[in-house]
């Protein structure tokens, strides 16, 4: 959606997916990883990875990121060194959102993973799982139908002014 409004700076389009709890298919961590939950300890390893950070913003995202994860369900899966590999954090919106894989352990079902444990999480919480996706980010939608979310129908715009 393209907005006439000279004071938006970007507009985004989602399509909103949601889990029933009777749907949900579990997925395990690959063998050589401990799961974990996230904790400030976690705050540079994690603002390291963050798309929106920037070197004037880290102090802001790190705060940002410390009140998600003080606030919202969230699992990370860790390495033999007890290095963060890959995450999945709550989001402000109430959705699940802010998923990260290092790109060295890709491919090797982190992704499912932690979806799929962060979404039993948000069941165990009493918060329906629900998610944003971008309608052209097909494998994102493959993933999350497997772990079984449905589309819910409903469109959503993120705005940035």
């Amino acid at each position: 959606m393209k907005s006439k409004d000279k004071c938006v700076k970007k507009c985004d389009m989602y399509n909103l997916y949601h889990l029933d709890e009777n749907s949900l298919q579990s997925s395990v961590a690959p063998t050589n990883l401990d799961i974990g939950v996230l904790t400030t300890e976690h705050l540079d390893d994690i603002a390291d990875t963050w798309e929106q950070s920037s070197t004037d913003q880290v102090d802001s995202t790190k705060e940002y990121i410390n009140v998600l994860i003080n606030t919202f369900p969230n699992v990370c899966l860790c390495n033999s060194i007890e290095k963060v590999v890959a995450y999945g954090l709550g989001t402000d919106s109430g959705t699940i959102g802010y998923l990260h894989v290092n790109a060295n352990y890709r491919g090797r079902g982190c992704t499912k993973a932690v979806i799929s444990m962060l979404s039993a999480k948000f069941i165990e919480a009493g918060i329906t799982p629900s998610v944003k996706i971008q309608p052209e980010n097909i494998l994102s939608i493959s993933v999350h139908e497997q772990i079984g979310y449905q589309s819910s129908g409903i469109v959503v715009y993120d705005m940035e002014f």
